[in-house]
């Protein structure tokens, strides 16, 4: 949290600066391309056990085969744990 007594061109600065950074070192993940809540799910919760690299080749597997929550609640454990 940023301490309220910081003053308000000091916090502008750095988001400021903030901004910059991720300007020049973000990456390009699927995830980041879209709003679909359930396609966001996924992402959250494969990231919980890895990095963000593994993860973007299990994550367009894991949509290509359950492409919805419908597919996924017909999926047994054993075939979801396959990916």
């Amino acid at each position: 949290m940023i301490n309220e007594n910081l003053s308000s061109s000091l916090k502008k600065s750095f988001c400021s600066l903030l901004l910059e950074w991720w300007e020049k070192n973000k990456r390009d993940f699927p995830w980041r391309r879209t709003s679909d809540s359930y396609a966001l799910l996924i992402a959250e919760l494969l990231l919980r056990k890895t990095t963000a690299k593994q993860v973007e080749r299990a994550y367009k597997a894991f949509l290509a085969r359950y492409p919805d929550p419908e597919s996924l609640s017909t999926a047994s454990e054993a075939e979801i744990g396959e990916l």
